[in-house]
């Protein structure tokens, strides 16, 4: 398994891993450089830009996006740098802090190197590492706008819009999660998602995505329903957080939501596969979806629960955290799909 990381910018920001075995971390003065590298066929799993001035970092990003698409991409950056608008958040599958102690971008370059073994197609990771947004239903944008500028409308009532719309749920939490709120611990409930963002970041946040939602035309082209993704993903979400312990509900939802969205991600990247058999291709629409939003930064827990949505649940799990979510959203799922659940609006 590969675990090479290109770093781009100033060599002291991620220190040294501990042995080769957890990353093999090379350093380059500029841009450019780490280009002509990966032209030159140097091997490659992770680019880390770490501050970078001006628009050298955006740009680097939008080329590895469309020429390396298979190569995850982490910024380190000052705050200033969200002044770009939210171009960086829409490049970058993480983003971190600068001045993050150097072991908080260990952590996060090793998990995104232990995607690798989630998803071994090259095919899928290419696909995944392309992706800006995902399709989202349109009518999700006027009520949230509506509720946006209710003056009596609080966070409750913001994520209660959200949570219908898998992929800006999902945008949502990554970039509350992305470090730049310097938060102690990772969100997972788009309430305090929403609460943390404020109105004008989630303002700006809805039409990034809608900017970035060109896909939706593909996947409907493609004969996908995504309509009814979007309804059943709510139910599913809370059906999952009703199963699910009390410790786990919040983690249960997030993944209960997001369980379907490797199901977008092919209906808008490569709509051939989904009339392919799953056993035929080697690999599932949760591992698809799984690794992007690994690839976000989203904790392992919900990554592994959306991985393994489809596998039967099986028996009641003790104190293992992973296993009590992922039976959770599995029943969860097993109810939706059969019972044709959906969310009242």
């Amino acid at each position: 398994m590969g675990r090479d990381v290109l770093l781009v910018g100033e060599p002291g920001t991620v220190g040294a891993f501990p042995s080769e075995e957890d990353g093999r971390i090379s350093v380059c003065s500029s841009p450019e450089e780490a280009l002509a590298r990966l032209r030159s066929g140097e091997p490659c799993d992770v680019v880390v830009a770490a501050e970078l001035p001006g628009m050298d970092g955006v740009n680097l990003l939008a080329r590895l996006r469309d020429e390396y698409p298979s190569v995850a991409r982490i910024v380190v950056a000052p705050p200033p740098a969200i002044a770009i608008g939210y171009r960086i958040a829409d490049l970058a599958h993480q983003v971190l802090p600068a001045g993050s102690p150097p072991e908080a971008l260990r952590e996060a370059l090793g998990r995104t190197l232990q995607l690798r073994e989630l998803l071994a197609d090259e095919r899928l990771r290419a696909l995944a590492g392309s992706v800006d947004g995902l399709p989202s239903l349109p009518r999700i944008y006027g009520d949230l706008t509506a509720a946006l500028e209710s003056p009596s409308c609080g966070a409750a009532e913001i994520a209660a819009v959200v949570c219908r719309d898998p992929a800006l749920a999902a945008k949502i939490l990554q970039l509350v999660n992305s470090s730049f709120f310097g938060l102690p611990r990772q969100v997972t409930a788009l309430p305090e998602a929403v609460a943390c963002l404020g109105v004008a970041t989630l303002r700006s946040l809805v039409l990034s995505t809608e900017a970035m939602s060109l896909f939706r035309p593909a996947a409907r082209a493609a004969g996908f329903d995504v309509d009814g993704l979007s309804a059943r993903a709510a139910a599913t979400a809370t059906e999952a957080a009703r199963l699910a312990a009390p410790e786990y509900r919040s983690d249960a939802f997030t993944a209960g939501l997001l369980s379907d969205v490797g199901l977008v991600l092919l209906a808008a990247k490569a709509p051939e596969l989904l009339r392919r058999d799953e056993a035929e291709l080697g690999f599932t629409h949760g591992a698809a979806g799984a690794y992007l939003l690994g690839l976000w930064g989203l904790p392992p827990g919900v990554v592994e629960a959306v991985a393994f949505h489809h596998e039967p649940p099986g028996a009641p799990a003790g104190g293992d955290a992973g296993l009590a979510l992922r039976q959770a959203v599995g029943l969860a799922v097993i109810t939706a799909h059969e019972s044709g659940l959906k969310v009242a609006d």
